[in-house]
């Protein structure tokens, strides 16, 4: 068994976790971020289908990465997930 010295572990791999561990790494801070889902976003996909978010995409974005497509749409639960996965 090889052992790894991590200096910061982050519990959760959502918007806040991934956010995290987004600056952390920018200030040279090395980081683990660990979940209990098998996919990044699948705490998104597994909501009910119509589920949309109520802020259009410009506002959904997370520090360095732009949310994909139309600036003025409603997200889908689909387009979060995809996007934290894409994000991560």
């Amino acid at each position: 068994m090889k052992t790894q010295h991590v200096e910061t572990i982050i519990i959760g791999a959502g918007q806040a976790g991934l956010s995290a561990a987004y600056h952390l790494q920018r200030r040279g801070v090395e980081c683990l971020v660990l979940d209990g889902i098998a996919r990044i976003g699948d705490q998104w996909r597994d909501r009910y289908d119509s589920l949309r978010l109520f802020t259009p995409a410009y506002a959904d974005s997370l520090d360095g990465l732009p949310f994909p497509g139309d600036k003025e749409a409603f997200p889908s639960k689909d387009d979060m997930a995809d996007y934290l996965e894409l994000y991560a």
